[in-house]
C-alpha cells in the first residue's frame, strides 16, 4: 500500500530537480483552488455544473503543490494536525483557505490525502507519470503527451493501487513502445 510518508518523500526529491520556487507553487496552488471552486458549479451568472470528478481532480492537485511549498519551508514533512475536510463544498474551500491562512502547506497536503486512500494512490501514479515526463525530455519539449489521441495521465487509472516502481515501468513500456517506439534505447542520444 502506498503510504502519505512516501508521497511526500518522492515529491521532495521530484522539487528538487526542478527549478522553480515558493511563490511559483503558491501561485498554482491557489489557481488549483479556482479550477476547484469553478468545478463545484456554484456560480449562477455562468452555465457550469458540479463536476465531482474534477473536484477531486483538483484537491490531489492542491495536495500536490501544499508539498511542494512544504519543501521550500525546510523540508517540513509532518503535520501539526490533520483536518477532517468536509463534505460541504463551501465549508471544504474555507478549510482550505484556513489552512492556507496558517501557512501550515503540509497540514493542506495529510489532511487531503488522509481524507481517501485513493487520492495517495493517484498521486503516486501522477508522480511515476510526471518522472516518465522529465526523463523524456518533457522541459525541451520532447515528451509528447498526446498518447492515441488521449492525454497521457487519462492512461492512469488501472494502475491506482500499484507501487510507485511497478506504475512508471507500465509507463515506461507503454511509452517506449507504443507511443515512441525505440525511446527506450535512444532516450539519451541526442
Amino acid at each position: 500500500m502506498n503510504t502519505i510518508s512516501e508521497v511526500i518523500r518522492r515529491q521532495f526529491e521530484f522539487q528538487e530537480n526542478m527549478n522553480s520556487n515558493k511563490a511559483e507553487m503558491y501561485l498554482a496552488l491557489v489557481a488549483e483552488l479556482g479550477e476547484m471552486i469553478d468545478s463545484m458549479g456554484v456560480f449562477t451568472w455562468k452555465p457550469s455544473e458540479r463536476d465531482a470528478e474534477n473536484i477531486e481532480i483538483e484537491l490531489i492537485d492542491i495536495a500536490v503543490f501544499a508539498i511542494n511549498i512544504a519543501y521550500y519551508d525546510d523540508k517540513i514533512d509532518k503535520p501539526s494536525k490533520v483536518v477532517d475536510l468536509p463534505c460541504n463544498d463551501f465549508e471544504l474551500v474555507e478549510t482550505i483557505i484556513n489552512l492556507l491562512a496558517s501557512r501550515k502547506y503540509i497540514d493542506i497536503a495529510y489532511s487531503i490525502l488522509a481524507s481517501d486512500q485513493k487520492y495517495v494512490d493517484v498521486i503516486t501514479a501522477k508522480q511515476a507519470l510526471n518522472q516518465l515526463r522529465q526523463d523524456y525530455g518533457y522541459r525541451e519539449g520532447k515528451y509528447l503527451k498526446d498518447w492515441n489521441g488521449k492525454e497521457d495521465n487519462t492512461y492512469l487509472e488501472p494502475l491506482y493501487g500499484k507501487s510507485y516502481t511497478e506504475i512508471y515501468d507500465e509507463l515506461e513500456v507503454f511509452y517506449s513502445t507504443k507511443i515512441v517506439p525505440g525511446s527506450l534505447v535512444n532516450v539519451f542520444d541526442d
